[in-house]
């Protein structure tokens, strides 16, 4: 039951529970068929009574999660008008995917820009395997538990970008470290029953296999070019910039904007009554009669930089950032953004 609504929630935050879901459930029937403490529930070389029991568990495993993708595509249509709006719209992978080639095409290729990207989150993975090779409990079923779990989401990351899906972040190859961290209870239980060298032997390897990838993410992170994505996240003067010109000079304004660029802008913003963003029901009418609906300005990335293209108010008026529309005016112009009067 907790694991079920830790999924339903998971995937309220990534869709990547998705395939982690899929890699728990065989986890879970791994622990059903071969597990000591689950035969106890089941009778003695009953086949039927075994395949019962893992149908009633996929069903308390699975049922919150399918309720939660209901609810999310209902989230969607509801606010956006298109169910499926996180497939096709402008925030959708393959909106982003169409502004680049992404990374190369060949099988290969991919497979080793994979490994690259995870190689700062194995170690501890490593660690414990070294520990149960110490032991002698590598082969035990509950290591192809962990095995499963961790290499999920590094598979399901190669084959999005062997079919062209993926951008492939670096943070989308760090899930195996939160999730052998999760793990080590379980192994450092089993380590305290070992004697007192072995004890100290595998714990410090486990130690060192943390500081291993301790150093290797904070090269990682400290290297602009292994990882864009977080540097560029974290440059956000500009955005504090334009959000303190919006507090300061139009508190009362009511402003459009497509938080699909803006979003860093939005959350420096100190309130957001009078802000008309993607999630705003009124959201598409505004963009369709601004003077309708009582918009007053409007804030809109360059269409030339990033994803500035897919913003909703450049894709619904091309010339917009250009100065082409009569209906409004430039009002400032900021590093990679302007804001517009609208003129009445």
């Amino acid at each position: 039951m907790r694991i079920a609504f830790a999924l339903a929630l998971a995937f309220f935050c990534r869709y990547e529970a998705i395939p982690f879901a899929a890699a728990m459930g065989i986890g879970v029937l791994i622990l059903l068929f071969f597990g000591p403490s689950v035969k106890s529930g089941v009778p003695a070389g009953s086949i039927k009574e075994s395949y019962y029991y893992a149908e009633g568990t996929a069903i308390v495993l699975y049922t919150p999660l399918l309720v939660a993708v209901i609810l999310w595509i209902s989230f969607n249509w509801v606010i956006s008008g298109n169910p499926l709006y996180f497939l096709n719209s402008a925030y959708s992978n393959s909106a982003y995917l169409s502004l680049s080639s992404g990374v190369s095409d060949t099988p290969w290729e991919i497979l080793f820009y994979v490994v690259e990207k995870s190689l700062p989150f194995i170690p501890l993975f490593v660690g414990i395997v070294v520990v149960r090779i110490l032991n002698g409990r590598l082969l035990k079923y509950d290591f192809f538990v962990l095995l499963i779990l961790s290499a999920a989401l590094i598979v399901f990351h190669y084959i999005m970008l062997l079919s062209g899906s993926s951008y492939g972040w670096l943070r989308f190859f760090a899930y195996v470290l939160p999730i052998t961290f999760a793990w080590l209870p379980h192994e450092l239980a089993e380590i305290a029953k070992a004697d007192k060298v072995l004890k100290f032997t595998m714990s410090s390897v486990i130690i060192l296999s943390l500081l291993v990838s301790w150093g290797l993410t904070l090269s990682v992170l400290e290297n602009p070019q292994k990882s864009p994505e977080e540097h560029s996240s974290m440059d956000t003067t500009e955005s504090r910039r334009i959000a303190e010109y919006i507090d300061e000079n139009l508190p009362e304004e009511r402003i459009l904007t497509d938080s699909f660029v803006t979003g860093e802008i939005l959350v420096n913003l100190k309130q957001m009554s009078n802000m008309v963003v993607t999630a705003s029901l009124d959201f598409y009418d505004c963009l369709e009669n601004p003077h309708k609906y009582g918009i007053t300005y409007l804030l809109v990335p360059d269409p030339e930089e990033g994803t500035g293209s897919l913003d909703a108010l450049n894709s619904r008026y091309p010339g917009l950032y250009a100065g082409k529309e009569e209906w409004c005016t430039e009002e400032m112009i900021f590093t990679g953004f302007k804001l517009f009067k609208v003129i009445y």
